[in-house]
Order: C-alpha cells, then sequence, then structure tokens
C-alpha cells in the first residue's frame, strides 16, 4: 500500500488487527461527535430536553470502541460497540439519528478485518 506494510512481525493478521483497530478508533470519534452535536443541538431547542439515556447508549459504544482502538479489548468489544451504536441509529432514525451510519458502517469494516476467535488488543 501506500503507506507501507503497518505489520510489525510481517504477518497479514498483524496488519489486520493493526487496521481493525484504526478503524474502531474512527468509529469511536466520529460517533463521539455525534454525540456533542445532539447535545448541542437538542439543548438549543427551547421546549426540548436532552434524553440522557440515549446519550448513554451512544457513550457505550464509544467506550468500546475506544477501548479496542487503545489495544484493551478484542473482538466481543467491537461487537458490543456496533451493538449500541445500531441501537442508537434505529432510535434516533426520526431524528438526525442517520448521521450515526458512518460510525456504524466503519465498526461493521472494523469487525470484519479483525482476526476471528482471537483478541484484537495486543499483549502488553
Amino acid at each position: 500500500g501506500p503507506f507501507g506494510n503497518l505489520a510489525v512481525h510481517g504477518t497479514v493478521s498483524h496488519d489486520r488487527m493493526m487496521r481493525s483497530r484504526y478503524l474502531a478508533g474512527a468509529a469511536a470519534v466520529c460517533a463521539f461527535a455525534y454525540a456533542c452535536c445532539h447535545v448541542v443541538l437538542i439543548h438549543r431547542q427551547e421546549e426540548s430536553t436532552v434524553v440522557w439515556w440515549y446519550v448513554a447508549l451512544i457513550t457505550g459504544g464509544v467506550v468500546s470502541l475506544g477501548g479496542v482502538a487503545a489495544g484493551r479489548w478484542g473482538r466481543a468489544a467491537l461487537v458490543l460497540g456496533l451493538a449500541f451504536l445500531f441501537i442508537a441509529t434505529l432510535l434516533g432514525a426520526m431524528t438526525i439519528g442517520m448521521f450515526l451510519i458512518p460510525a456504524v458502517v466503519t465498526a461493521i469494516v472494523a469487525i470484519a478485518l479483525s482476526p476471528n476467535g482471537t483478541v484484537v488488543a495486543s499483549a502488553r
């Protein structure tokens, strides 16, 4: 690729793992930005209050995906983060929830790239 081989040990598995972690981080950042925008938009509406359980649902996705990106958690956390964001997308579909779709798609790709049945996190 244009950036060379990302693998430290020259293995395809490590390369896929690192790309999966980068994508998990991108999905977490995207979901965090969405949550911030959601809170600001709702707060600016005079007769609306922020639905904090919805923000907590998105936060669950951000924390799960962030843990994978940091190398602390594995494939199960990727799936959990995707589940949180997918549910938040469905629940927010009538408002601005569709803006979570890029984070959901990125998490799906991260899961597809993660090594099957193994922990995505590297040993520390």
